[in-house]
């Protein structure tokens, strides 16, 4: 996974807080330990802010930060799972690929890997747009290469794509764009099907409903 950028003081004011709460417990355990006159070996010493620092980080950025966003403490959101759709491609042809799409996220890091019947792509570097928005919007960028035994004229190349996250948080819409050597636009559609991990062989059994169809039964 790589970092992502986020247009908010989320991530600096979430680190104070955390940082304050690693202060009081460190005091609060010291204090303990002073009063019932425990005596801490050498190799382990009594807990510091600094150490209690880095538990909680840890543990907010792999599972805390979903729970904040769900007390509305966060805004950043969950993107985690299996997401499947079509990516509309027009490169002189208008062309509709089924796509199934998996998202990793912790509170610092991200990574985007599609897969369709022919290639696959990974994302690179990602941000997102929270500030004065009624819908998060994300922006990234990726590397696509193509599997064997694909299209001759298919070869490795790079792109980007904007997509914008639905009210419910549970579709996508976007465009994207290839670089110069596949000289092709589109769009992609998705629907979130599970926020875990899901194997749907690359893409290749995935059954596409149409956003709106998807929204309709929503």
């Amino acid at each position: 996974m790589h970092s992502y950028a986020v247009d908010t003081k989320e991530r600096t004011w979430t680190a104070v807080g955390l940082a304050a709460i690693a202060a009081l417990i460190a005091a609060g355990i010291s204090s303990l330990l002073t009063k019932w006159s425990i005596a801490m070996p050498w190799y382990v010493g009594a807990p510091t802010p600094v150490g209690v620092f880095g538990i909680l980080f840890f543990l907010f950025d792999r599972w805390g930060w979903p729970l904040a966003a769900w007390v509305h403490l966060s805004r950043l959101p969950d993107l985690r799972g299996t997401w499947t759709g079509v990516v509309c491609r027009r490169d002189g042809n208008t062309v509709e690929l089924p796509v199934t799409v998996y998202i990793r996220q912790t509170w610092q890091n991200l990574s985007i890997e599609l897969k369709t019947q022919n290639s696959s792509s990974q994302s690179t570097m990602a941000s997102l747009d929270l500030a004065g928005r009624a819908h998060t919007c994300m922006t990234y960028a990726y590397t696509n290469a193509p599997r064997p035994g694909s299209e001759v004229d298919m070869h490795a190349h790079v792109g980007t794509a904007t997509v914008e996250l639905s009210v419910d948080g549970r579709s996508v819409t976007g465009d994207y764009y290839t670089g110069r050597d596949r000289h092709s636009v589109g769009t992609i559609e998705l629907r979130l099907q599970d926020h875990a991990i899901r194997d749907t062989a690359d893409g290749q059994h995935v059954k596409v409903v149409p956003l709106a169809e998807n929204q309709r039964g929503a």
